[in-house]
């Protein structure tokens, strides 16, 4: 099982990108040892049996009935930025200045990358056309509603994983 839902949909991301190869293993024809787990879910599965898992995974993550939860999983967790546009939605309605483009703070929340680079402190203060100090306080309003986002959507999808078994229904819902 998986410790938390947070750690199987970071374990489902990676396995996501990585391909599939047909070949025989190097490590294993050189008698190298396969990367220990203590999953005993992920114990003997082939290349394409993770890939199978992975995937089921991922499924849950996009059938929550929500779009903004199911598009924070997507985002955060699958690199898929399609539907960024819900979050930036739901955020921008509760704001009183709605006039401002908070997209730079919400892909910095979710740990996006431009090309190979984080999202670093000038880029937002550029996007934002404002100051550090105006920054900071910008920061902490939509770091604060991306935060029960986050919590909302780890919720609902930790309640689908502990129901499939890949989760322990006792385990804590970590934020």
């Amino acid at each position: 099982m998986f410790y938390s839902a947070e750690s199987a949909l970071q374990w489902a991301g990676e396995v996501r990108t990585t391909p599939i190869y047909n070949a025989p293993s190097t490590n294993r024809m050189c008698g190298k040892p396969q990367r220990a787990t203590q999953n005993d879910i992920l114990i003997g599965l082939n290349a394409k049996d993770r890939h199978l898992q992975a995937s089921n995974i991922y499924s849950m993550a996009i059938n929550i009935k929500d779009p903004v939860l199911q598009a924070y999983l997507r985002c955060k967790y699958f690199d898929d930025y399609d539907n960024l546009s819900r979050i930036v939605s739901r955020v921008h309605v509760s704001l009183t200045d709605r006039s401002i483009d908070f997209t730079m703070l919400i892909l910095a929340y979710i740990g996006a990358k431009i090309g190979s680079r984080k999202i670093t402190q000038k880029m937002i203060r550029d996007s934002l056309y404002c100051g550090s100090s105006k920054v900071a306080e910008y920061r902490s309003i939509i770091y604060s509603k991306m935060d029960k986002i986050h919590f909302q959507s780890i919720s609902e999808i930790h309640d689908k994983m502990a129901k499939a078994g890949l989760i322990a229904e006792s385990a804590e819902v970590i934020c």
